[in-house]
């Protein structure tokens, strides 16, 4: 995108190194007006999550247009709308919600779901017990039920 201004004599690094200064002066004279504003400055006044969402809009939009910078914005804003309105009312349910998705993941990595299976057949987990009479009766107990 810089080849052409550049076969007409025009020096492009130049004129980016002054854009980037211009703008970061009217940058600082409007922190300085804001601050000037605020009676103290801390960091609670910059969080971490604005940082994250500027590069979600850049990534999301594109770095070489306007027009994708509009987008990304739109985008995040409305994601972030999205989640205030079905993230915070479904609060109250996080821990029945994780509860059963634990448990629904427990019960899919057992070999025979849920199903239980006859340990009197597996004569393979036996030698795994130190008592495997123990073992055994207890097994029988489980699955009839004496």
């Amino acid at each position: 995108m810089t080849l052409p201004p550049e076969a007409l004599g025009i020096d492009i690094i130049r004129y980016k190194l002054l854009a980037f200064f211009v703008a970061g002066f009217f940058a600082g004279i409007a922190g300085a007006f804001w601050v000037s504003n605020t009676a103290a400055l801390s960091p609670e006044h910059f969080p971490w999550f604005w940082s994250l969402w500027l590069v979600g809009v850049i990534l999301i939009g594109g770095v070489g247009s306007i027009h994708g910078a509009i987008f990304g914005s739109i985008f995040m804003v409305l994601v972030m709308e999205g989640l205030q309105w079905t993230v915070i009312p479904l609060s109250a349910y996080y821990p029945k919600l994780f509860d059963g998705f634990c448990i629904h993941k427990g019960f899919g990595f057992r070999p025979c779901h849920l199903r239980i299976p006859d340990l009197r057949a597996q004569r393979s987990l036996l030698p795994l017990v130190a008592d495997q009479e123990l073992f055994q009766s207890l097994a029988v107990f489980l699955l009839e039920g004496r």
